[in-house]
């Protein structure tokens, strides 16, 4: 419809800083429906109206929650043009409204949805929704809404030709807005009055109407509107013949038109065009073809600038007709090529209006041939020429026809062919450009590892010496050098600790952070965690503390090194902004029963408003505070976003310069089940570290004229290296995997100790080919790494690595892996050399495979016996101990504890185990110390160290 309704305007201030600044949730809400009206951008628009939705929902509140529905079903209908989703949100607020009794609310929304059934077609829901509509706005009293409604309703009886009863309504409408003073709504009503006279051609009344309505406008002031006025009576006086009146009008109209073309006004342009089009007419209607033609090409370029589709059709045609009026035939079918050029959209329409009018041509040359032959009857030969004339004329218009149709074909079937083009075009570009992306996060991943190797190595040195030379105590150093020692200790695993932070980001990015969470209490965790910290604060005269409100007893579903992590990462921050004399406080809290709310909140120097949205940016670095003086890394927040997203919380900050800066963390609710329920208590103690390492030591002591094959490519890790065993067993060295081949031709050794990269042959390839020699395979071989990548170490195990060590590691790590694989190496090479046949030991290559296998599918049982396994063995106790010793160097209750140990570092590696008493359970040990006392000499490094 062609016909003016009422829109709705809200007039908004600045409103960003303050929905940023307020705590209050209603004055946030109605700050964001603000907003979502004030911006001219959609998506901006879109995502205020969505946020102030989940607030309200949030809130509890329905009144607000039915407020949103209503203002997004009037954003689909007004900005997006989306009637069906308008109408889903209609439908809601109506309900939402209906139930909160809010009368008002209600008839809004029923508006709303009434324009949505018109636009649908939907005439007679719509005049019925209406109707009801108008009741509710009689019983609240809402003159202003009525006015609105009255309106519509005359709007669609005029689009459904009852025109006396639109007038009916339109008079209705425009009382109600002279009564309310409302001069804007008066002139829109008079103005669609004034088109139905003139649809039936009730000159006289059209021109009062719109002599009414052009006072009420120039009251208002508004000069567009003024102008559509104005064209509107320079058309009627044209109607009632008065052209003086009509061309005054007429090119008033269109002075004021160009001077708001040059603005530019909104809608002022395609106003414009309808002007030149009135001004054709009038020309052709005076006769004068020439600026008849001139005005409607100018409505027609205009039509074309503003994509008009009523303007190119219309003025095509009166252009076309203008020609053919003067006899110009060929301009006009020329005409008709170029207007197709001009806008491909209105190719059929215009196809089939000049198939259309070539058809009545020929159906009415055929009526006058035939009449022509009936009055001829006696002249055989008259009625001859009249059939061939008629032939003629036949073949002449099909011809037309077919002409006209294939080049319409003919440009759409080019139209098409360019689309697709375009379409296959569009898809190689994206294709392109995925393909970079791809190759861009590969580059990036493979900088990130090959920077981690050239790091880990040296720290792994760096670590490896200042921890060697700390063991000896502050009696060989004396105070000073010792706190020197430990001093660079710190800050070693300060860099190990960054290393780390950056491969969890890259694997974040990579979607490979895995998060293993489970149900636990927070309080006691947060109590912990913030109790850590009190040193430092008390260190810096920061008062830092917590509080918290209705937490007791709350679970949250976390990861719980990885929660420790965001948590610290925020703490420090904190820390290091506030200043001495300052104040930090955690707090806890609950919202809507469904999220846990925790905030970081500080008096520090806070975070300026240009810059805090890119905080949680890795490595940007904020300008206020120390911060110039002790910059970091710009790694910790974000860290602590990427792991809160993972969790499934969101993260924000406030902040003021001056004045401190508060982060918020928001995590889900859960209600776990009593068996779920982990808590963060700590793990019981364990057997001093010195003592496990002595009985390591002497352990080693015992194992006699051993030798160890070192193969590493970096100078100063194979000099470390040779330093921690060279107490203990006879050293060789290899540079690569192909030096090391060579050595084993003349050298026995009884463990390999390998790095995994390294040029020439690597250590994948070294282990190949140390597996696949029968006079080598036996040896035991440790691969060392500076890479995380799991997949790696899987692909080393599955060729039969004996254990591996990423580096930074210690030496009592490898001192302690290297022992065991040593003294079990020796002890098969003793007992295969002694009374047992060789073909005994190797009958049963699977032997181990089974045993492991079984070991695993009863991994929690405490119980496990050697009777148990014979058993399903099919073995003898005896059998089992020879068979076993001789293919693995253990007795077999040493070989149920090597997989139980085995599975346990696999668990810790993956993450997936919180607490070293649940771990000790899962693997079948019913005491956690006596667990970590074996893991401990198993793997030279304790479980809490790992987890």
């Amino acid at each position: 419809m062609s016909l003016l309704s009422f829109g709705q305007s809200t007039e908004a201030d600045s409103i960003q800083s303050f929905i940023g600044s307020t705590d209050n949730d209603s004055l946030r809400f109605e700050a964001l429906i603000n907003l979502s009206e004030t911006v001219t951008d959609n998506t901006t628009a879109r995502d205020a109206i969505y946020n102030a939705f989940r607030l309200a929902e949030e809130m509890g509140d329905r009144a607000l929650v039915a407020k949103a529905q209503y203002n997004l079903g009037f954003f689909y209908y007004e900005r997006l043009i989306d009637s069906d989703s308008a109408k889903k949100y209609f439908l809601s607020a109506i309900d939402g409204y209906k139930a909160q009794n809010d009368s008002s609310g209600e008839l809004k929304s029923r508006y709303g949805y009434s324009l949505i059934l018109d636009d649908l077609g939907q005439m007679k829901e719509a005049i019925d929704e209406l109707l009801l509509t108008l009741e509710i706005a009689e019983l609240t009293k809402d003159s202003s809404e009525m006015t609105k409604i009255l309106n519509v309703i005359g709007n669609i009886n005029n689009y459904l030709g009852y025109h006396e009863i639109a007038i009916n309504y339109y008079e209705k409408s425009a009382e109600m807005a002279g009564f309310l003073g409302d001069l804007m709504s008066e002139a829109i009503v008079v103005y669609n009055t004034s088109i139905i006279y003139g649809e039936d051609e009730e000159y006289a009344r059209e021109l009062a109407s719109l002599q009414r309505g052009l006072a009420i406008v120039k009251e208002v002031g508004d000069v567009e509107f003024e102008a559509s006025y104005l064209n509107r009576i320079g058309s009627t006086y044209k109607d009632l013949d008065q052209l003086d009146s009509a061309i005054y009008f007429l090119k008033t109209s269109e002075q004021m038109y160009d001077s708001l073309a040059r603005t530019p006004t909104p809608g002022a342009q395609s106003n414009q065009g309808f002007n030149f089009q009135a001004l054709g007419q009038y020309y052709e209607y005076i006769g004068d073809p020439t600026s008849a033609i001139k005005y409607f090409k100018k409505a027609l370029a205009v039509g074309k600038k503003v994509e008009s589709t009523q303007l190119i059709i219309n003025n095509t045609e009166y252009v076309s007709a203008v020609y053919e009026s003067i006899g110009n035939y060929k301009d006009a079918l020329n005409y008709y090529r170029i207007s197709a050029l001009l806008s491909d959209s209105i190719f059929t329409e215009e196809n089939t209006l000049k198939l259309n009018e070539v058809q009545a041509k020929y159906e009415n040359a055929k009526q006058v041939a035939e009449n022509e032959q009936l009055r001829s009857a006696a002249n055989e030969q008259d009625i001859v020429i009249q059939k061939q004339r008629l032939y003629n004329i036949f073949f002449a218009v099909i011809t037309v026809i077919i002409i006209v149709s294939a080049f319409f074909l003919l440009l759409a079937y080019r139209k098409i062919v360019r689309q697709k083009k375009a379409a296959e075009d569009d898809r190689t570009t994206i294709k392109k450009q995925s393909v970079q992306l791809e190759h861009n996060a590969r580059l990036k991943s493979q900088f990130f590892s090959n920077i981690a190797h050239e790091l880990r190595t040296p720290l792994t040195i760096l670590l490896g010496m200042i921890d060697g030379m700390t063991k000896k105590g502050i009696g060989h150093f004396g105070q000073a050098d010792f706190s020197k020692l430990q001093l660079a200790k710190s800050n070693g695993v300060k860099i190990q600790n960054l290393i780390d932070e950056i491969f969890e980001l890259t694997k974040s990015e990579a979607h490979k952070l895995k998060l293993i969470a489970k149900p636990i209490e927070v309080l006691p965790l947060m109590e912990r965690i913030v109790f850590s910290f009190h040193s430092l604060a008390e260190d810096k005269n920061i008062d830092l503390n917590i509080s918290y409100n209705q937490v007791h007893g709350i679970y949250a579903n976390i990861d719980q090194p990885k929660f420790e992590k965001i948590i610290n990462n925020l703490i420090v921050n904190a820390l290091k902004f506030t200043e001495n004399g300052g104040s930090i406080t955690v707090k806890l809290g609950l919202k809507s029963d469904k999220l846990l709310t925790i905030e970081v909140v500080d008096t520090g120097v806070g975070i300026p408003a240009d810059e805090i949205e890119f905080v949680f940016d890795r490595f940007f670095q904020v300008s206020t505070g120390d911060n110039a003086a002790n910059p970091g890394t710009g790694l910790g927040l974000a860290m602590a976003k990427e792991l809160t997203k993972l969790h499934n919380g969101e993260i924000s900050v406030k902040s003021e310069v001056g004045k401190g800066t508060t982060f918020s963390l928001a995590f889900p609710v859960v209600e776990a089940l009593p068996e779920l329920l982990e808590t963060a208590e700590p793990e019981e103690a364990d057997i001093a570290t010195d003592q496990l390492l002595d009985g390591i030591i002497q352990d080693i002591k015992k194992i006699e004229n051993g030798r160890v094959l070192i193969v590493e490519d970096n100078q100063d890790m194979r000099k470390y290296l040779v330093s921690i065993f060279e107490d203990y067993f006879t050293m060789v060295t290899a540079r690569n995997g192909r030096e090391a081949l060579r050595m084993l031709e003349t050298q026995q050794v009884d463990l390999i100790i390998s790095d995994l990269m390294m040029p020439e042959m690597n250590g994948t390839e070294l282990l190949v080919a140390l597996k696949n020699n029968p006079k080598y395979r036996h040896i035991p071989v440790i691969m060392l790494t500076a890479k995380t990548d799991e997949h790696q170490k899987l692909d080393a195990l599955k060729l039969g690595v004996d254990d591996y060590l990423t580096k930074p590691f210690s030496a009592d790590e490898v001192l302690a892996r290297a022992n065991n694989l040593i003294r079990n190496h020796l002890q098969r090479t003793e007992y295969s050399e002694s009374e047992e046949p060789e073909n005994e030991v190797a009958d049963d290559d699977n032997l181990i495979k089974r045993i492991t296998l079984y070991v695993k599918e009863n991994i929690g049982d405490y119980n496990i016996t050697v009777s148990d396994i014979a058993h399903q063995m099919a073995l003898s106790e005896r059998q089992l101990y020879r068979k076993v010793n001789a293919l693995t160097g253990l007795t077999p209750n040493q070989l149920i504890r090597e997989i139980k140990l085995r599975e346990a570092m696999e668990k810790l590696n993956a993450k997936s185990v919180t607490k070293v008493s649940a771990l000790a359970k899962e693997v079948g040990f019913e005491s956690s110390a006596y667990f970590s006392k074996l893991f401990y000499a198993r793997f030279g490094k304790k479980p809490q160290e790992i987890i």
